[in-house]
């Protein structure tokens, strides 16, 4: 895992100078890229419903890098990072900017895992950086998966510049993380942010994301996430997270589940029709009051599904609530632990 013994952590980032941000925090940045051309949608795996399948942009390689203290050793174990490639192989260039790889087998639906255990020190100023290779080790291809696996000290992480190949990101258990930039992606459809402390998270733009966990993500006091323009959602798990609203518009939509989140005032899942999925939507132990239950009811559709159950335990406005908005459209309204 990191050895990161003798790092030392600033509540406030940006108080310091550029220059100290980047010997004192990790910063992954893959602004590497640039556009080089555009090809139409496609079928398949790599399409999406509505507007005629994913646009997809071909990009130089991705590039991440970040910094750290002086003097600090990087080691990783395996599953620590995982990227997967077009091409199937990946490159790393580690301290000193020497070059490491490639890594993979060729086989573009593996997992390549990123694996760096030496004695050299970093110097602090130097990127890492991992890229998309062929054989030779060529700079080419794109990144379609990346794996951050419980990696301390991360606290800023920027895929601007993947936003149109990069298909599932997954930042699970990087507990320092506060900030992840996606401002757009074409191509994402899964997204794991839980146990993070993620304080917003901008992703209106991901117009295809399908799945997205934010359980036991730590939002900004008061932060409602709007995901209303995205309208391939089918599932949300966000169990144990402090959110304190959510509103989507996704049919496509088959189960919400945000139990025990104690800070949950306001969830409109406006048309939420099951899908003839799953259907299920889990709020126990959170803070709707009757209004919130009203709100939430008034926005539901039609139910479509044999599963259509509301799970309420545990809302204080359970008693001044008017459940029979939600049942004259098909749904039960569940009250027991």
């Amino acid at each position: 895992m990191i050895n990161f013994d003798q790092f030392k952590k600033f509540d406030r980032v940006k108080s310091l100078s550029p220059f100290e941000q980047q010997r004192k925090y990790w910063i992954f940045r893959n602004d590497m890229l640039n556009p080089l051309g555009i090809r139409g949608g496609g079928s398949g795996a790599g399409a999406g419903g509505g507007g005629g399948g994913r646009r997809i942009v071909e990009t130089e390689p991705a590039n991440f890098s970040f910094f750290t203290t002086p003097n600090e050793q990087f080691i990783t174990i395996s599953g620590d990072i995982l990227v997967k490639t077009s091409t199937g192989y990946a490159k790393a260039f580690y301290p000193y900017d020497i070059p490491v790889g490639p890594f993979g087998t060729g086989d573009s639906t593996q997992n390549i895992s990123i694996i760096f255990s030496d004695a050299t020190f970093w110097n602090g100023s130097l990127p890492f950086k991992i890229l998309s290779c062929d054989v030779d080790g060529n700079v080419v291809g794109d990144l379609i998966f990346a794996k951050f696996d419980n990696l301390l000290g991360v606290e800023s992480i920027d895929f601007t510049n993947t936003k149109d190949t990069i298909e599932q990101i997954d930042v699970a258990g990087c507990t320092d993380l506060q900030q992840l930039t996606i401002p757009s992606s074409v191509s994402l459809d899964t997204l794991n942010v839980s146990n993070t402390q993620i304080q917003e998270l901008d992703i209106q733009g991901c117009e295809y994301l399908q799945v997205l966990d934010i359980s036991a993500t730590t939002f900004t006091s008061v932060y409602t996430l709007n995901l209303s323009g995205i309208s391939t959602l089918i599932s949300i798990t966000g169990d144990n997270c402090n959110l304190f609203g959510l509103i989507t518009t996704s049919t496509s939509l088959e189960e919400v589940s945000l139990n025990d989140g104690n800070g949950l005032s306001l969830l409109l899942l406006n048309g939420f029709t099951g899908n003839g999925g799953l259907g299920r939507i889990q709020i126990k132990n959170c803070s709707l009051g009757p209004g919130g239950l009203d709100g939430l009811y008034d926005s539901l559709g039609t139910a479509n599904g044999s599963n259509t159950t509301i799970y309420v335990f545990g809302n204080v406005g359970i008693g001044g609530s008017n459940p029979s908005i939600a049942s004259t459209k098909g749904f039960t309204v569940d009250t027991n632990p």
